[in-house]
């Protein structure tokens, strides 16, 4: 195990859970949980759903169908749930102490190193390219000091971290998978 604790790795998603939605919902049962989120789904699919919505109204596209381009709901289901947590920010300014966590794994997480334009536009190419998303907000945590705490050694067991507008979930299970729902957003 590295001396570095709780680097983070993004899940290889398509979409990326919207910063400027509040969760869709949430639930739990036995050793199960469910988050519903209003993901996005990149800058290819919100381009080709305003060219589908142009084509069927034309200039007359209705505000909420156009500021919903490109995103629908998903549920991520998580299985043999250890630990479901809700937290609030651990910052004024910002959902996780980047002091906390080493972003190093995750190539494209913003940083002001370069221009915000040249982020973005490298961002959004890797995302085109690749048909996954280069920063979800949605990460599993390698050397976890949580399960360190709790004495989990298993690896079988995980650790995620779910990033919402105005919370974060964290989740220790051993496997997730996600579900995009039908004439969702």
């Amino acid at each position: 195990m590295s001396d570095v604790k709780n680097r983070l790795r993004s899940t290889e998603v398509p979409w990326q859970v919207s910063p400027s939605e509040e969760i869709i919902g949430f639930a739990g049962k036995e050793s199960e949980a469910v988050i519903r989120i209003l993901a996005f789904f990149g800058p290819k699919t919100l381009e080709d759903t305003r060219q589908q919505l142009i084509k069927e109204y034309g200039s007359d596209v209705p505000d909420d169908l156009w500021n919903r381009a490109g995103y629908k709901s998903v549920s991520v289901s998580f299985d043999s749930v250890l630990v479901f947590c809700m937290w609030p920010p651990q910052l004024p300014y910002g959902l996780l102490d980047e002091k906390n966590y080493d972003f190093s794994g995750i190539e494209l997480h913003y940083n002001s190193s370069i221009s915000f334009s040249e982020w973005s536009s490298k961002f959004d190419r890797q995302w085109i390219t690749s048909g996954v998303c280069p920063d979800p907000r949605f990460y599993e945590v390698l050397d976890s000091e949580l399960m360190l705490k709790l004495g989990i050694r298993s690896p079988a067991v995980r650790h995620w971290i779910l990033l919402g507008h105005d919370v974060y979930f964290e989740i220790l299970g051993k496997s997730f998978q996600h579900e995009v729902e039908q004439d969702s957003a």
